[in-house]
């Protein structure tokens, strides 16, 4: 059987080039677009590049024929792309970016990822029986926090959870499954810079998945502070967040202290955690 392609739009030096490099660690054909990519410089890691602005629906059509032509079609489409624009006016004056940033903005980070979601389909369905199908939306608390200087952003991420939402729900118990992860601070709110590597295992482990599951995804970062498994640690903090009926939280387990990871091993099997662990106690603002 032919190895498995992933295919990443909106590839940059964090999340895109963790993932490419996760999933080509995993054995998979990995094919990148962006407007900023160089072809002959991705190549040098054995991905394939294709030039893509995400403006351009006809272009999104083109990456993908180009894809299916190189490799086949792709078992897992990540949508990595966003673009924001700060108003002029900042927070207090949301409205004094013009109409033509804000289009911009709302198309690269939500509305082109329905024309993507749609080609991820139809490359599903051309996929031998039994293959895993995934299409994972890089999110953030955008679509559930209020944060008026990033207004174009934050309609784009709405957008973008919607699509990955009605995807679930409609093709997910078919086996093509939808995801919306995203990374927190302790706080509850983004984390800057964003985790590369960290998104890049939790996309795989999604990918990995049988079933489709919560479409919401929630990965606690937890650099500031000690972790905390089944209670108990040197220092415990409470996380304010967003809560979504179903959610999955991620965090991570300890190293060294067996009983910590036997712990840790048992809230896997909690109907609110994907693998590795709690992190504090989460619950809703």
């Amino acid at each position: 059987m032919a190895n498995p392609t992933v295919f990443v739009l909106g590839y940059g030096n964090n999340i895109g080039s963790s993932v490419a490099l996760k999933f080509k660690n995993e054995g998979f054909n990995v094919a990148v677009a962006s407007r900023s990519v160089d072809p002959s410089d991705v190549s040098k890691l054995g991905y394939h590049g294709i030039k893509l602005d995400l403006e351009k629906i006809h272009a999104i059509h083109h990456a993908f024929e180009e894809v299916e032509k190189i490799y086949g079609p792709p078992s897992v489409v990540v949508y990595n792309a966003a673009r924001a624009t700060s108003p002029p006016g900042g927070p207090s004056d949301p409205f004094s970016s013009s109409y033509e940033q804000f289009e911009k903005d709302l198309d690269v980070t939500g509305a082109s990822a329905y024309e993507a979601a749609r080609l991820a389909i139809a490359a599903f369905d051309k996929l031998p029986e039994g293959s895993l199908r995934a299409f994972i939306a890089t999110g953030n608390s955008l679509p559930w926090t209020n944060r008026p200087q990033w207004i174009g952003l934050s309609a784009g991420k709405r957008v973008l959870a919607n699509i990955v939402e009605a995807g679930a729900t409609a093709y997910g118990a078919n086996g093509k499954r939808f995801y919306f992860p995203y990374e927190v601070s302790l706080e509850g709110g983004p984390v800057y810079p964003p985790n590369g590597p960290a998104h890049a295992a939790v996309f795989y482990n999604l990918y990995s998945q049988t079933e489709q599951g919560p479409w919401a995804t929630l990965r606690v970062d937890t650099r500031p502070i000690d972790i905390v498994v089944a209670g108990h640690s040197n220092e415990e903090r409470d996380i304010h967040i967003p809560h979504i009926q179903g959610m999955r939280y991620y965090g991570d387990c300890p190293v060294g202290d067996s009983m910590e990871q036997e712990e840790c091993a048992k809230l896997e099997n909690s109907a609110n955690i994907l693998s590795y662990g709690i992190i504090g106690h989460i619950h809703g603002p």
